[in-house]
């Protein structure tokens, strides 16, 4: 409540008595209990006005919208504001004055008095008028707009009503009306003027010159000079009248067109009597505010004796203030004490209307004359209001209403400044305080949560305190805790918050703990008490689950996941076995085998059986995590729980049975208790246990299966034997454990216990094979023994006999089969033609085999014809004259054209061949071989020799090859040792020596060969070229659509103006196949509800357009889609027009965000599984060493590239990305620090996003400028060093693998290096043995496991700022897909392609490293990596 409210209300009080007291009798009662709240608030005006009533007294008053005009009996006219301070001053008059107006630019004022005078006088010029009508002047009413024209009405004793008027060419009076009695009463509103006489009131219209109507006088009033009438315009065709005891309301309304009289007509809406005299009339919101006087017999008197009332009323009673409702009953009556009111007529009391200003400023307001005193009115505010319930305690009523008003709703919503929050929040806790000291502390603690401020300044925090600690001593903190602010208190409040709902409310504890952020409590001593508590015995079921939830959270809080596993498996949290293998919690888990195993019996739920049990997953960390979870450990843990530790050591027994050799013995023992049926093949794997124990737990079970496998292990056959025999009696099985020893004597004891048991007689027979002699059992059978079925038996011994002939004579048939076959492949393969070139020599001569005829031998060598064959035979075999022998012999055949001399030129030359043969010539190489290979199995090489060759081992494809080098022939004839075992062709081989690859031009003495040395050879056999499948198409033959295809040339976009920016973003996501199977794979068109699926369909479509069309694709419809999902893609230049150029980043950015939420499936999509990271962000300051490090992890989609002065490497100014400073506020030191921000990757993705700040705020020309500084950035980007050292950890081995690659090509690339184009395609290297990868990154599908990337995409820019310039793609071309490759093996340049737009075109990795920056060139903006393959 603000000091004016409070002082005016004071005043009312006090000065005024009763008033503000509603009454229906018109009395004030105190101290009544059932008094209603008063409607008005009354206040005497102060400053000037009590000094200027010592000497007048106040006659008329007058209120306009900037002050009040009062006029005295002293003939003078003031003018004050509207709290009493006097603004002008003046005697206009010798005599009393009788009636003021204003104009309604408030500019000037009239005023009439006894003395016969009208003076107008200008408020801010001289301007004064004079007018003298010799007789008292009762009335006068100034034009509204007496400025523009000067004139005024008038009336008095005269019973004339005038108009004054001044024209600029004369001035005069005009006789409007004239009347029996005296004119008393005049106002003026637009062109109607209103007055009252004895007839009645008079309306007539200025602007027409005529008078309207008359409303007579209502029947019975007393003297029209008596009771003054009061006149009061509500608006121009409403007149309010008060006259006596009568009230009413004018409407004046329009005639139609058509009828005769003036052009308005009056008509009274309302018409009423009162047991009073009015004084003043007003409306208060909708209803009637009347001034009265006395009661009904005041008016009776006054029409009985006129003359003499005014002598004999001379005790008369208080005025009172009147609300009417429309329906004529009072709704109020407020008593007004005024000074000297006893001796006051009705006359000398007036009540005027002010009008606030402006709108909402002060509500309406209304002034009430007597002559000694000034009042003024207002509607009570909610300052009065709310003080009125508080002194009475209502205080809910109190908070209920300033609520209302600040939300702008209920009555009092206009008065709501008037309530500051500091009164509202201290009335709240005057009532809450109430309410706790009856006891009521739920009420208290309702409305303390609604009146207690949450700002946290120190206000705030001590009105928390002091609450909560009083709540806290009633022993009802519950009721507040959970409404707690959770700034700015002491951690002393939370702790003693959270002690006390540990023993109270445990649930409402929990919810706390989790809710409230860290640093507002010791988290280490919160923990402490409640593992205290959750010791007690007397904690419930639901309680105790509550607080192994909280120490749960707690102890992850602390980062101690030691502890807080431990009661995350009691609880079962769902995925907690998951965050045990992701975040490598191995360790802490150690001591916790038994929680693991009841974990997975209430994962599975019920029985299960043994294999659904070991394939769970804690069963399976156990057993795949050994190293950090040593076996001993979990069977120490898991012995009081034999079936879990059954199932533990089966788990591990399938994973590797070495690691359950300890513990064998128990492993017996476990199967024969719970899985007898498994027992049998355990013995059978395992070697570890012990055989005495093993036959005791059998023995002890009877397991006679078992102990017969066990006996057979320790020797003791004939034991077991006699248990299959005699416990057993199963035949078969007797016969089978008999094959199985394989043991002559164990055969000679079955068929000594067999002699006279048919049953073991028959199964012999049938079942022993070719192990027993079926002739010496039947003679061991005693005479006159009947043994049923001998006869099947017997016959099936015959049938096995004549069927194991059969078959070894079937198999005999199919391996002479096969030998021919082989023979016929090998023969095909000798008679292959073979590949003579230029580089090929001749063995003997060393000459070239080109151009001469030549004689090739199975073994591979070939030589000229003169060099092999005898010169007589050479002569006989020359082509020539074998091709004349074969036309002598075809000389009755006609040879005509070239076709006809070729087939007759081939049978000359098969004739030739048939004639060489007939010689059998013999290769000159392999002979001498031969005779020394002779020579050395006789007698031995000699020493020239021994030093001429050598053994020499070949390995290729993991096998070896015994080689017998001649250290004196060339490194080719070695290769054609190597092509006979092999079938490599010699250009195809590559063998490995000392200095590098072997020549065929070098020696083999040169190479200091020894015997035994590993040679190695790579190549592949090759095969014969196969036909085409579809028939061969020259390019000038080929559409476009067939040329760019052949060439693997993509399509372009259409830049649709300034789209650029978009082109070359999608053909850069284009590289990316998993989001292209995604986008396939999307359901649905583009039709749907939601505008980002329809633009992840448009996309899919679009890049379905581009693979299949060379030309350029105009994105039509993407776009649209693209502008409707984000209108900021559409923004049009106001200046140029057509679109603006737009961020290529931007768009980058928001094409994942939607393809994120489009393609999402479950939990996950493809743009989070393989384009976002995690990021790891630790917070630490050195301003406070005391506060602990706060690390949270976030997803990433890019990394930044700062560019600064001290950036010229990509890697540079990746790291001043992770690394930043930040001011926060600090818990610690209570204010704002600065906090150093170090990230690290922890989790990478496939494809890795790198954006480069290139653009800057240049404020002079408010324009985003580009920094084109050189930024150098490689082909293959390693961050491993921007990795958290746990995720380095996990990928050491794959980077090794990464590494182990690189060399392998580099080698390749070596051997290629100086190779001719068919060699180069033959130089192989052995594959790379096998490696294990860290299982969780194994896992993680979508990830990079090693940290190294390869560029496959950039988005440049060329221009000098964000919002104007060019943007292309380039994208990597995979090799072996059409287009050009490199020219040579050795040549390690990928090609590119260059999107400029629908202009595509090839570039080179030269091309793309050009793109760093440094000038106006186009510059690297946006890069795409992707994870190095590991194969």
């Amino acid at each position: 409540m603000d000091a004016d409210t409070a002082s005016l209300a004071s005043n009312g009080a006090s000065d005024l008595g009763s008033a503000g007291a509603p009454k229906a009798s018109g009395e004030f009662e105190d101290d009544s209990e059932d008094e209603d709240e008063p409607a008005l608030r009354y206040k005497r005006l102060g400053g000037s006005v009590p000094g200027l009533f010592e000497k007048d007294t106040a006659s008329t008053l007058r209120a306009c919208e900037r002050f009040l005009v009062l006029g005295t009996h002293w003939g003078n006219v003031i003018v004050i504001d509207i709290e009493g301070n006097l603004i002008k001053q003046w005697r206009a008059h010798s005599a009393t004055v009788n009636s003021v107006s204003v104009d309604v630019d408030s500019e000037y004022v009239a005023s009439a008095g006894d003395d016969g005078r009208v003076v107008v006088h200008g408020l801010y010029n001289d301007d004064i008028t004079i007018v003298d009508y010799s007789r008292p002047v009762k009335a006068v009413a100034i034009d509204p707009m007496f400025s523009r024209r000067r004139r005024f009405v008038c009336g008095g004793t005269g019973g004339q009503v005038i108009m004054y008027e001044k024209k600029w060419y004369a001035k005069g009076d005009t006789i409007l009306f004239t009347s029996a009695g005296p004119i008393l009463s005049i106002q003026w509103m637009d062109s109607l003027v209103a007055w009252a006489c004895d007839e009645g009131v008079q309306v007539y219209d200025v602007g027409r010159a005529m008078r309207i109507t008359q409303i007579a006088r209502p029947e019975g009033s007393p003297r029209a000079d008596l009771f003054t009438c009061r006149l009061q315009w509500r608006d121009s065709r409403t007149l309010d009248i008060g006259w006596a005891d009568f009230v009413q309301v004018v409407v004046l309304k329009e005639r139609a067109p058509d009828a005769l009289g003036p052009l308005l007509y009056a008509e009274i809406s309302v018409l009423f009597r009162t047991d009073f005299v009015v004084c003043g009339l007003a409306l208060y919101r909708s209803q009637f505010l009347v001034l009265t006087y006395g009661d009904h017999g005041t008016v009776d008197q006054g029409r009985v004796d006129s003359d003499g009332w005014q002598e004999r009323n001379r005790n008369a009673q208080p005025p009172e203030l009147r609300v009417i409702s429309r329906n004529i009953e009072e709704m109020s009556s407020d008593a007004l004490p005024l000074d000297g009111y006893s001796l006051l007529q009705p006359n000398d009391y007036m009540l005027a209307y002010w009008p606030p200003a402006k709108a909402g400023e002060d509500p309406d307001a209304w002034f009430i004359l007597s002559p000694k005193q000034l009042v003024a009115v207002r509607p009570r505010g909610l300052a009065d209001h709310v003080q009125w319930l508080t002194e009475r305690e209502n205080y809910q009523q109190a908070l209920s209403d300033i609520e209302d008003a600040y939300a702008e709703r209920g009555p009092w919503a206009m008065y709501r400044d008037q309530v500051k929050e500091a009164e509202y929040r201290a009335i709240g806790q005057d009532y809450a305080q109430l309410l706790m000291d009856a006891g009521e502390w739920a009420e208290a603690a309702q409305i303390c949560l609604r009146v207690l401020p949450r700002s946290g300044d120190a206000d705030s925090v001590a009105a928390w305190e002091t609450w909560i600690f009083a709540f806290a001593e009633a022993n009802a903190l519950e009721l507040v805790a959970g409404h707690i602010p959770t700034v700015g208190l002491s951690s002393t409040v939370y702790e003693m918050v959270l002690a006390f709902l540990l023993t109270s409310d445990i649930a409402q504890f929990k919810e706390l703990v989790f809710a409230w952020p860290p640093g507002l409590f010791n988290a280490f001593s919160v923990a402490l008490a409640v593992e205290d508590q959750l010791e007690k015995a007397a904690a419930a079921a639901g309680d105790r689950g509550a607080l192994q939830e909280t120490l749960a959270f707690l102890y992850d809080r602390l980062n101690q996941p030691a502890k807080s596993l431990k009661y995350h498996l009691e609880l079962f949290t769902p995925g907690v076995l998951d965050r045990i293998g992701r975040e490598n919690l191995f360790d802490a888990v150690r001591d916790k085998a038994e929680l693991v195993m009841r974990y997975d019996d209430h994962e599975l739920g019920g029985e299960r059986p043994l294999r659904d049990r070991c394939e769970a997953k804690g069963v399976l960390l156990l057993t795949d995590n050994t190293d950090a979870i040593p076996c001993a450990s979990v069977v120490k843990q898991l012995v009081c729980s034999p079936e879990h530790l059954h199932v533990y050591l089966h788990t591990l027994l399938g994973k590797d049975a070495h690691l359950g050799a300890p513990f064998a013995d128990l492993q017996v023992e476990l199967y024969a208790e719970y899985d007898p049926g498994r027992l049998g093949s355990f013995l059978r794997i395992s070697t570890y246990y012990t055989f005495d124990r093993a036959l005791e737990i059998c023995e002890e079970r009877g397991l006679v299966p078992e102990m017969v496998f066990i006996l057979g292990r320790m020797g003791d056959n004939h034991r077991a034997l006699m248990l299959i025999i005699e416990r057993l009696r199963d035949v078969p099985r007797a016969i089978e454990f008999a094959k199985e020893q394989n043991d002559p004597e164990l055969w000679s004891d079955l068929m000594v216990y067999s002699r006279d048991k048919p049953e073991f007689i028959v199964g012999l027979l049938e079942l022993g094979g070719t192990l027993t002699n079926p002739t010496k059992l039947i003679r061991s059978v005693p005479p006159g023994l009947v043994v049923p079925d001998i006869r099947r038996a017997l016959t099936n011994v015959l049938y096995d006999y004549h069927l194991q002939v059969e078959l070894c004579t079937d198999c005999k048939h199919v391996l002479d089969a096969d030998c021919e076959l082989l023979s016929e492949g090998l023969r095909m393969v000798q008679h292959q033609g073979m590949s003579v070139e230029e580089e090929h020599v001749c063995l003997v001569c060393q000459d070239s085999l080109v151009g001469s005829a030549a004689l090739a031998f199975w073994c591979g060598h070939v030589f000229h014809d003169r060099c092999v064959l005898h010169p007589d035979v050479l002569l006989k075999t020359m082509l020539r004259s074998a091709s004349e022998l074969a036309l002598g012999r075809r000389s009755n055949r006609l040879v005509q054209g070239s076709i006809e001399q070729r087939r007759m030129l081939t049978l000359g030359k098969l004739d030739r061949t048939m004639l060489i043969r007939q010689y059998h010539p013999v290769c000159p190489v392999c002979a001498e071989y031969d005779q020394k290979k002779m020579a050395q199995m006789h007698t031995g090489w000699s020493s020239a020799e021994r030093k001429d060759h050598c053994e020499e081992p070949v390995k290729w494809q993991g096998k070896k090859y015994e080689v017998e080098v001649d250290t004196t022939q060339p490194g080719e004839m070695f290769k054609m040792q190597l092509y006979s075992l092999t079938g490599v062709e010699p250009d195809r081989q590559k063998i490995l020596v000392k200095g590098g690859q072997l020549k065929d031009d070098t020696s083999m003495s040169a190479l200091g060969l020894v015997n035994g040395q590993i040679l190695m050879m790579m190549g592949t056999a090759g095969e014969l070229p196969k036909a085409p499948q579809q028939p061969v198409k020259f390019m000038e033959d080929m559409t476009e659509d067939e040329m760019a295809q052949a060439l693997s040339i993509p399509a372009g976009l259409t830049n649709l103006g300034n789209t650029c920016y978009m082109n070359a973003t999608l053909q850069c996501l284009k590289a990316v196949p998993e989001l292209k199977q995604a986008l396939d794979s999307l359901a649905g068109g583009m039709g749907q509800s939601d505008p980002r699926n329809n633009l992840a369909a448009s996309m899919r479509q679009l890049y379905d357009q581009l693979s299949a069309s060379s030309d350029g694709v105009p994105p039509l419809v993407f776009l649209q889609f693209l502008r409707q999902v984000f209108p900021k893609f559409g923004a049009q230049d106001r200046q140029h027009g057509g679109f603006m150029q737009q961020d290529a980043e931007e768009c980058w950015n928001e094409l994942l965000t939607t393809l994120d939420h489009a393609l999402k499936k479950g939990d996950s999509s493809v743009v989070e599984q393989y384009m976002s990271g995690t990021m790891a962000t630790t917070l630490s300051t050195e301003e406070a060493p005391e506060e602990k490090a706060t690390v949270r992890e976030q997803m990433f989609r890019k990394l930044d590239c700062i560019i600064d002065k001290s950036v010229n490497y990509v890697a540079q100014g990746i790291s001043k990305g992770l690394e930043q400073v930040i001011e926060k506020n600090s818990e610690a030191l209570g204010r704002n620090a600065d906090y150093k921000a170090v990230s690290r990757i922890a989790r990478l993705p496939e494809y890795l996003t790198v954006a480069f700040n290139r653009f800057s705020w240049k404020a002079s020309e408010s324009v985003e400028a580009k920094i084109v500084k050189s930024v150098k950035y490689p082909l293959d980007l390693d961050v491993t060093e921007f990795c958290t050292e746990e995720l380095q950890t996990r990928m050491r081995p794959a980077r090794q693998r990464v590494r182990d690659i690189d060399d392998r090509l580099a080698m390749e690339r070596k051997l290629k290096a100086g190779k001719r184009p068919a060699q180069q395609e033959e130089v192989v290297v052995d594959p790379l043995p096998p490696f294990e990868l860290d299982e969780s990154l194994k896992a993680d599908v979508g990830c990079n496991p090693s940290g190294v990337y390869e560029l496959v995409g950039v988005v440049t820019h060329i221009g000098r700022s964000a919002n104007s310039g060019h943007y292309m793609g380039w994208v990597r071309k995979e090799k072996g897909v059409g287009g050009p490759e490199p020219k040579s093996g050795a040549d390690t340049r990928n090609w590119w392609y260059k999107f400029d737009d629908d202009e595509v075109s090839m570039v080179t990795d030269e091309d793309i490293l050009k793109l760093c920056g440094g000038g106006d060139w186009h510059t690297a903006y946006v890069t795409l990596y992707r994870a190095k393959q590991l194969n």
